[in-house]
Formats: structure tokens, C-alpha cells, sequence
């Protein structure tokens, strides 16, 4: 499966999957409400967690970085 092999989706052992949707979910509603500095340090924070996220057409993937 590529997205197991590019870690698309996949939490490293030390980084939980769940506390990663959540902070997804929370960047995404910031956006909507057009919130922008906070989405933009919900990034920053997913960023230090090891983990990069892309916006596509079919929503918000990540993967460990």
C-alpha cells in the first residue's frame, strides 16, 4: 500500500494518531472561521510533533516527516 509505505496517515511509536486528527480537525475549523493564526500555529505544532500535513481536494492528509 503506498500510503503505508510514504507514512501518509502513520504516527511514529512516540506520536499519537488520535491527538493528531484532533489537532487536524481543530486547524481545519480555524480555517473555515477563517482563523488563520490559529491554524497557522496548529501547523507549527503538528510540525514539532514530526508530522506534515497537506491540504488536498479530498481534505487534510499527513504524514511522519
Amino acid at each position: 500500500d503506498p500510503n503505508i509505505w510514504l507514512k501518509i496517515g502513520v504516527a511514529e511509536d512516540q506520536v499519537d494518531a488520535m491527538q493528531i486528527e484532533v489537532l487536524i480537525e481543530s486547524r481545519n475549523k480555524a480555517r473555515e472561521d477563517k482563523n488563520f493564526a490559529l491554524a497557522d500555529s496548529i501547523r507549527v505544532e503538528l510540525s514539532a510533533l514530526g508530522i506534515e500535513i497537506e491540504d488536498t481536494a479530498d481534505g487534510t492528509v499527513w504524514k511522519s516527516s
